[in-house]
């Protein structure tokens, strides 16, 4: 029986049929799904792990003096044609662990592919950090970066068909990152060590 507030489980949440959802919601029953998200981040925010998977149902943009923080564990889906951007003076902190990685993937139902992360910068941009994530399903560069302050780590990519990383006037350190071979053969290159390069951003 539900009773005003209680908060169930999220593995029995997972398993009740659409009326028990509907009932839940009357009664105050705390439901956890897929948070849809589009449009302009405009102040800090947090996308847990608690509440992954967040979907992009339109293109999302952090906005100057704004920072996103994914938390480790988090899974980002982006439904078809959309584009995560970051722009000159926003930031984004995605920063999963050995254990919990971030991966960044196109909606389960979606039906071509997403437009991939786009980073931008200028002179005194705040660092953005990307550690232990997967990218897949994009439609365009993973990584695009231009101008910007990067820092990359423990990356790999799941779309051989498209560049995995664009750094174009950007400062930037790439370690310990793997970059699947685009000819099918099963061999994978994988950065050891840092790679480092000063430009613009």
């Amino acid at each position: 029986r539900l009773r005003g507030s209680a908060a169930l489980p999220l593995t029995e949440l997972s398993s009740l049929s659409a009326p028990v959802w509907i009932l839940a919601a009357v009664l105050g029953v705390r439901a956890i799904a897929a948070a849809e998200i589009s449009g302009t981040i405009a102040t800090n925010t947090t996308w847990s792990a608690a509440n992954s998977p967040y979907r992009l149902s339109g293109s999302v943009t952090v906005s100057d003096g704004a920072t996103l923080t994914i938390e480790p564990g988090t899974t980002v889906s982006a439904a078809d044609g959309a584009r995560f951007t970051v722009t000159a003076s926003g930031r984004l902190l995605a920063e999963g662990t050995d254990k919990a990685g971030i991966r960044f993937t196109r909606a389960p139902d979606a039906t071509t592919t997403w437009g991939g992360i786009i980073i931008r910068g200028g002179p005194g941009s705040p660092e953005s950090r990307i550690t232990h994530a997967h990218v897949e399903g994009n439609s365009s560069t993973a990584i695009q970066c231009s101008d910007a302050t990067v820092f990359f780590d423990h990356l790999t990519f799941g779309n051989t068909g498209r560049p995995y990383l664009m750094l174009d006037r950007s400062s930037f350190v790439v370690q310990n990152c793997v970059f699947p071979s685009a000819t099918g053969n099963g061999k994978s290159r994988t950065m050891s060590g840092s790679r480092f390069c000063r430009g613009l951003g």
